[in-house]
């Protein structure tokens, strides 16, 4: 039990010499690209390494749309202080794009973790990790009209725009820290809780000169899941994800349910449904083959947004989003894979 102290310590110290101030890119599909916003996740499965990817197109509907690439990958060594424990590290990179060129961000992150076992039997487990990132970002100036350059109603694009811009690009670094907790409840049961505290240093997030650039946009995570097994082909599992940045709050949840067509071939469909709650409607199907995971999403807008084509002249009537993801999780030859064996009390 010293570790666990020694590793809560340690994460309440990293928290507190660090202040958070900027905002995240965020996935529907979270938990397929969990490295960028669940830092103990880092290795942490039963596979030796895992490599994702994901796309998020919103609001395509609009020349103003918003298009996210992102690839990341973690390995799982299995070697630690003690009997069982194990270590992670991994990387993400993410490519973040505003309209045609308008603006863009690339973002550099590794993280690391910590996975320690809390009975022999490895049934309850408690994960640290932190993630370092730097990012990239800019502006095209030439595509956008300022006031000081309308002569009446008219555009006079070789004037000046007036601005007090300081730079067309930045780069920022920043740092966040993670806790997460397993319970292998019994063969039917099993959850597991992730805490995260994202943005922890100030950055400088505006282009102009005069600007308050330091705002207070910590962010902080809270996801899960509960897995229950119906029976050999049918699991259920209910997930979630809350996230507190200044005064907002958003909350996404939803169920997966998993058919299991061929276990020896890891052959499997999921089919479910989310809600980000007032905002957007989830539809999600997918499938896993031989560690090959492949899931689409598709958000349909259930708030306000919809009303703006009434009152627009463009094709705002599907301001949706849609995302994919990949996922391989791979083995080493000598590695037959490793599972808990849940206690009868249960």
């Amino acid at each position: 039990m010293r570790l666990v102290g020694l590793l809560v310590v340690i994460f309440c110290l990293f928290i507190s010499v660090c202040q958070a101030q900027i905002q995240e890119v965020k996935f529907t599909q979270f938990f397929n690209f969990p490295l960028s916003m669940q830092p103990a996740a880092t290795g942490n499965f039963q596979e030796a390494y895992r490599v994702a990817g994901i796309y998020r197109k919103q609001w395509n509907s609009i020349d103003s749309e918003f298009q996210t690439f992102g690839v990341a990958g973690d390995m799982k060594f299995n070697r630690g202080f003690y009997s069982g424990d194990s270590w992670g590290v991994g990387f993400y990179i993410l490519d973040d794009h505003l309209g045609q060129g308008l603006m863009q961000s690339q973002e550099l992150g590794v993280s690391a973790a910590y996975h320690h076992p809390l009975d022999f039997q490895g049934r309850h487990r408690l994960s640290l990790g932190i993630n370092l990132s730097y990012t990239i970002s800019s502006f095209d100036i030439n595509k956008l009209t300022f006031e000081s350059q309308y002569v009446g109603f008219v555009p006079d694009l070789n004037a000046p725009n007036g601005e007090p811009f300081s730079s067309d690009n930045m780069a920022n670094y920043d740092a966040g820290a993670g806790l997460a907790y397993s319970f292998l409840i019994n063969k039917k049961w099993q959850t597991s809780i992730y805490a995260s505290w994202l943005n922890m240093v100030q950055p400088q997030e505006s282009f102009f000169s005069d600007s308050l650039s330091y705002a207070h946009m910590n962010r902080k995570l809270i996801s899960g899941k509960v897995k229950y097994t119906v029976n050999e082909k049918v699991a259920l599992v209910p997930r979630w994800l809350v996230s507190l940045q200044q005064n907002e709050t958003e909350v996404s949840s939803g169920i997966v349910g998993e058919y299991t067509v061929d276990q020896h071939k890891r052959f499997r469909v999921d089919l479910g449904t989310f809600t980000q709650w007032a905002e957007y409607l989830v539809l999600y199907a997918g499938g896993t083959y031989q560690g090959i995971e492949l899931h689409v999403s598709y958000d349909f807008s259930i708030s306000g947004l919809k009303e703006i084509a009434e009152v627009e002249e463009v094709d705002f009537s599907n301001p949706g989003v849609f995302e994919i993801s990949f996922i391989y999780r791979g083995r080493k030859k000598s590695d037959k894979g490793s599972y808990a064996v849940p206690c009868r009390i249960f």
